[in-house]
């Protein structure tokens, strides 16, 4: 959620889940620290939820916040955000919510294998992020263009013959989808920093699609989730 010029945040989790989320500040969209929030039930402070509510986070001086999931055994959450101008508390109000869902589940690719193309079930989201978990490296992730076409570079960081495995469910290795491909392959440049990749990054298309390359000589457990973003 972007808060750049803002003064304070309320965070509303809603949903039946047993779990701990941990909320998050960044200056640049790319190093990420936890941040302190108040729950207006009981004026507790933590940077750690583990259950529904509303929390109120100081952001002045941020540029944007999440709501990180370091630990999830069942249910489902939903996040919303609700911040306040500097200026005019009462009068500037920016809503934005976000959901988790899972594209691909536990699945095993084979050896040298790739999934078929999976609909990523995009509606009217104005950002998407991919999150991947697999228990073997290299591995590879590709999403398609807004015309369709499948290719290697829509994603920020690529995911291109990636060296690292992120067996962990909760440290998983995450893209933002940029719906285009930013290179000198078509006259762009590529992008050197989260900011710079948001900057190309087009609202998430009908009918756009993942695909998981499993490069090791082993099989592969791989589970792929979306974080979809509504602003």
């Amino acid at each position: 959620m972007s808060v750049a010029g803002l003064a304070t945040a309320i965070v509303e989790l809603t949903g039946s889940f047993i779990g701990s989320l941990v909320f998050e500040g960044s200056l640049d969209g790319i190093t990420w620290f936890p941040i302190i929030a108040t729950k207006l039930a009981d004026g507790s402070n933590s940077d750690v939820a583990i259950k529904p509510g509303h929390y109120r986070l100081n952001v002045t001086g941020l540029n944007v916040i999440r709501c990180n999931i370091i630990l999830f055994t069942s249910g489902s959450v939903t996040a919303k955000g609700y911040s306040s101008s500097l200026t005019a508390p009462s009068q500037i109000m920016r809503q934005s919510s976000s959901i988790i869902e899972d594209v691909l589940f536990s699945d095993t690719v084979n050896a040298g294998a790739s999934t078929a193309m999976i609909d990523m079930d995009i509606t009217n989201e104005s950002e998407a992020w991919l999150l991947v978990n697999t228990d073997k490296q290299p591995w590879s992730l590709i999403a398609s263009r807004v015309d369709g076409v499948a290719t290697n570079g829509t994603l920020y960081p690529i995911r291109m013959s990636y060296g690292i495995a992120h067996a962990t469910y909760n440290n998983p290795a995450a893209s933002l989808y940029l719906g285009l491909r930013p290179d000198s392959t078509y006259g762009l440049v590529s992008p050197t920093s989260m900011i710079e990749a948001k900057q190309y990054m087009l609202p998430p298309r009908v009918g756009s699609k993942v695909g998981f390359t499993n490069g090791s000589l082993e099989n592969a457990s791989v589970t792929i989730r979306i974080i979809r973003i509504w602003r």
